[in-house]
């Protein structure tokens, strides 16, 4: 496999989300799987079970968010466009410096549509580039408002105003790729148990998997292109002791033109309580032919429980 991401500073006791909208896309194969192994099965059952603790437990709290973006690309222009994982246009010969940039926001994961199977990403953005956007305490209960609220047109208002401030035109959704991995969707992949490595000073066994069926593949639109999928693959990394998630890898590559595009995305998870994991820090970066095109960083902190809504 390709080689991975620099791990994110750890915070200790913090949890990560997942990818829970239909971003994700594969058409079914026919390729045979060989039954698991004992372990590979029992490895599995915990990170079936962490899949369903982050999907009860993660919308019960409120985190912070930190977003720093590095980026060839010129700074986006806002406009209407998709939440997803795609390729903005080549940046222009004039505008290819790095540029750095830093959004903290308030981070939960809400259902949408009164769909409690799926999650989406919420942000209320507090400050840019360490210019705040609003009076914080105002601005959190705007954002427990919405997210506690029966109008979805309030949550979709969030993740538009926050699609504007995204420098490189990529929002990112990964904070719930542990849901890739519930009990129902476990048998979309086919997996092989890899060796134990270190995560920091844990120990963790290495689960690689690969997409073969379902619904829940990458989903990728490119300016003036018809909407494209991309098989998944990369690595999950769990406890061996009872399978928990500590962190996950996740790969794609394909052929735009005659330009090689390589996305790795690193996820990782801790337990904030008995039921309840959320992302402490998602690693993201896009290649295009061995060159680094973006590359951001999120950190994860200050996980409370979600507060009630405000009576006006």
């Amino acid at each position: 496999m390709g080689s991975t991401l620099p791990s994110a500073p750890r915070i200790p006791r913090l949890l990560l989300g997942l990818i829970a909208s239909p971003v994700w896309m594969l058409a079914a194969s026919s390729t045979a799987q060989t039954p698991p192994s004992p372990e590979l099965t029992r490895l599995l059952s915990g990170v079936g079970t962490d899949a369903g603790r982050f999907r009860s437990g993660a919308p019960a709290y409120l985190g912070t968010e930190t977003w720093t973006e590095y980026s060839t690309a010129a700074p986006h222009k806002p406009g209407k466009r998709r939440l997803h994982f795609g390729l903005p246009p080549k940046p222009k010969a004039e505008s290819t410096a790095t540029v750095t940039r830093q959004i903290v926001s308030l981070y939960a994961l809400a259902p949408m549509n009164r769909r409690a199977e799926s999650l989406f990403e919420f942000r209320q953005v507090l400050s840019v580039n360490g210019k705040p956007t609003g009076d914080p305490a105002q601005l959190r209960q705007q954002f427990i408002d919405a997210l506690t609220s029966e109008n979805d047109k309030r949550l979709r208002r969030l993740r538009d105003n926050f699609e504007n401030q995204a420098m490189s035109g990529i929002i990112i959704d990964f904070g719930q790729l542990i849901l890739l991995f519930t009990r129902p969707r476990q048998k979309q992949y086919s997996y092989t148990l890899g060796a134990t490595e270190h995560i920091g000073a844990l120990t963790a066994a290495r689960i690689e998997f690969t997409q073969k069926t379902g619904g829940q593949g990458l989903h990728i639109t490119e300016p003036g292109r018809d909407q494209e999928d991309t098989p998944l693959h990369g690595q999950i990394m769990v406890s061996p002791a009872d399978g928990s998630v500590l962190q996950i890898r996740l790969l794609a590559d394909r052929k735009l033109d005659s330009h090689q595009i390589h996305d790795e995305a690193q996820v990782d998870y801790t337990h904030i309580a008995p039921h309840a994991i959320v992302p402490v820090s998602v690693v993201h970066r896009r290649t295009e032919d061995g060159k680094t095109l973006y590359h951001d960083v999120f950190t994860y902190s200050n996980w409370q429980p979600l507060g009630p809504p405000s009576h006006h």
